[in-house]
């Protein structure tokens, strides 16, 4: 369907990988996706803004 395609579209433009599983007809459907984790470092700004 079409929310498919667009979270496809959204978890490949972050750089992740999106899959499905069923266990047959019927039987429903489990979606996942991944995406990279990029942890930056704290800015000065956000440090002075926690002294407050």
């Amino acid at each position: 369907g079409l929310g498919l395609a667009i979270c496809r579209q959204i978890v490949k433009g972050w750089g992740g990988k999106i899959w499905a599983n069923s266990a047959g007809k019927d039987q429903g459907s489990q979606f996942y996706f991944t995406v990279p984790i990029i942890q930056t470092p704290k800015s000065k700004h956000s440090k002075a803004r926690r002294k407050r």
